[in-house]
């Protein structure tokens, strides 16, 4: 289904209303099909494909393939979008599908199951991203009391999706997000995707809360094939990571604007182990296997960092003071637990004004002050 006409038509309003409804994909957008004089930046006032207004409520559906909520197919351009989702079932969402670009989206999920198959058959995308290809300004999407089918196989990206650059493009335009990126999970019934930080993401603002996100070797596609690994936040800009940010050994990260993380942890060179940073944030840990361990914030279950026993764990900072830490230890095995934070620089000593709070259940609980 799509929203908008195909080539040399635009359309102002477009509502989308479904109920009990099987559809296969969504394109809320026209379908330009790189068939008119239309450019990925083409304003949408001057667009000669597109739709200025989308509403989309869907109720009780099933989308196995797609839903875009912005966007197209081709060079169309979308306005604002309102979307509604209720009580249905998908494979995947986007901001923009297939392409296109879109000014503003809302979008408000609740009671809805991302599904691992269809019709006793596994879904080829099981993708939830701001873009598949194209552009996009504004972006917000609202999860509440959803659920994630194996959370981990779910390709989820805050910019553009994993393999973009895999469909029929030549890898120009590159997707670009240039406003505010909003990603809220709440009241979820399973753990939620991690979240890559993709393509098309220094210029933006970000605030992801209620799943973690990830800083990892970035895979465009066969038409960019190095991929991305050099990631830079802009100056004026900030991304905001209420459930914590995973680092990998293999990027380089330069932040020139506000990076807040309520946990980090940095994968070690050697790829075994990681330092887990709780910058404050009570966490607590758990066994999750014989040679690993689950941190979550205290608790809260549906973001969990889950690394080897190797691994170090901080109740502060690196390079950076916190007021308090608090760690609770019910179970399992770490190398390395320090209640405080990890400075190498002796001209700036991390100082905690406040206590490191730390408990275990395998020794009796004592109390760590500065």
């Amino acid at each position: 289904m799509l929203g908008g006409g195909r080539y040399y038509a635009k359309t102002n309003t477009v509502n989308i209303k479904a109920d009990q409804a099987t559809i296969m994909a969504i394109y809320a957008g026209g379908y330009d099909q790189g068939q008119t004089t239309n450019t990925l930046t083409t304003d949408v006032d001057a667009s000669v494909n597109g739709v200025k207004n989308v509403n989309m409520t869907l109720s009780k559906c099933t989308i196995p393939e797609g839903l875009g909520t912005g966007g197209g197919q081709g060079y169309t351009h979308t306005g604002t979008s309102v979307v509604t989702v209720t009580d249905s079932e998908l494979g995947a969402i986007y901001g923009t599908l297939s392409n296109g670009y879109a000014d503003d989206i809302t979008v408000n999920m609740t009671n809805t199951t991302f599904k691992k198959q269809y019709n006793g058959s596994d879904i080829q995308y099981r993708e939830l991203a701001s873009i598949n290809r194209g552009g996009v300004k504004n972006i917000s999407f609202t999860f509440d009391g959803c659920s994630f089918e194996e959370p981990e196989s779910i390709v989820a990206g805050l910019g553009a999706v994993d393999g973009w650059a895999d469909s029929d493009t030549n890898g120009k335009p590159q997707p670009i997000v240039n406003g505010n990126v909003s990603y809220k999970f709440i009241n979820s019934k399973t753990e939620t995707p991690t979240f890559s930080v993709g393509r098309g993401l220094d210029n933006a603002n970000i605030e992801l809360t209620g799943a973690k996100a990830s800083l990892r070797h970035f895979v465009d596609g066969k038409k960019i094939p190095e991929g991305l690994s050099e990631f830079t936040l802009s100056a004026d800009k900030t991304w905001t990571f209420n459930d914590g940010l995973v680092i990998d050994t293999a990027v380089t990260f330069t932040n020139n604007g506000t990076l807040v993380s309520a946990i980090t942890a940095v994968r070690q060179p050697k790829g075994t182990s990681y330092d887990v940073y709780a910058n404050g944030t009570p966490i607590e840990i758990t066994a999750y296997s014989t040679d690993s361990v689950k941190i979550t914030k205290q608790g809260k279950t549906a973001v969990a960092f889950k690394v080897p026993s190797t691994s170090k764990i901080y109740g502060g900072a690196k390079e950076s003071t916190v007021a308090s830490t608090s760690i609770n230890m019910i179970s399992g095995t770490v190398r390395t637990m320090l209640g405080g934070g990890n400075s190498t620089k002796s001209d700036t000593p991390l100082m905690l004004p406040a206590r490191s709070l730390f408990k275990s259940r395998k020794m009796p609980p004592f109390l760590i002050c500065w």
